[in-house]
């Protein structure tokens, strides 16, 4: 890794440019938020997408909820942080009446069984559709599957140093991405601290 000239008073790895909704989504040629969004509607509005741990999941949410907005779907988001296995309360309040809500709930393998037996329950009761991340099958159809790419990450790590003057060689992302189990989440977090490392005195 080199420094070409001064580099930004600011990490440009920082949480604030990496968080979910920050990064667009990197979307594989030929699929687009619309064509998701029109399987998801084939699926009665209800289906899950699939991946990995830090593959990108919360971004394609994150991508998907203009077009479901465009569609007239009011969205209802609930995230659940690692390990909370119940919904937490008033997980849904003031539901709009005037127009169809989706209902996202990033995270859902982690509720119990009877829990998520329930919830569905309650959305197809109230005509709800639902929309889930999830790490492996959770039973419903199957929107989209996220895989980690390098050549993702490498994009992601490219579009970021560019606001600085700092470089960083292909080969070194595709070491640390390997170094992480192909977790794009966890890579931008090494790129944060490899960053910090060689400019200890600029901010975070």
């Amino acid at each position: 890794m080199t420094i070409d000239g001064k580099p930004p008073r600011e990490n440009p790895f920082a949480t604030r440019f990496t968080r979910p909704g920050a990064i667009a989504f990197i979307f594989p040629p030929g699929i687009t938020a619309e064509s998701l969004v029109d399987r998801l509607e084939s699926y009665a509005w209800r289906g899950q997408i699939i991946g990995p741990h830090g593959a990108g999941k919360t971004s394609l949410l994150h991508a998907l909820c203009p077009e479901l907005e465009r569609r007239g779907r009011s969205n209802a988001w609930i995230s659940l942080r690692d390990g909370q296995r119940t919904l937490p309360g008033g997980a849904l309040p003031g539901m709009p009446i005037d127009r169809p809500c989706q209902v996202i709930v990033d995270g859902y393998e982690q509720l119990t069984w009877w829990t998520r037996w329930r919830f569905n329950r309650q959305c197809k009761k109230h005509g709800w559709g639902l929309l889930v991340t999830a790490h492996a099958s959770v039973g419903l159809p199957t929107v989209f599957e996220v895989q980690p790419q390098l050549q993702v990450l490498q994009q992601i790590a490219r579009q970021l140093a560019a606001t600085s003057s700092w470089q960083i060689a292909d080969s070194e992302i595709a070491e640390l991405f390997d170094r992480t189990g192909r977790n794009i989440r966890e890579s931008l977090f090494e790129l944060y601290d490899a960053y910090q490392r060689q400019n200890p005195s600029r901010r975070t």
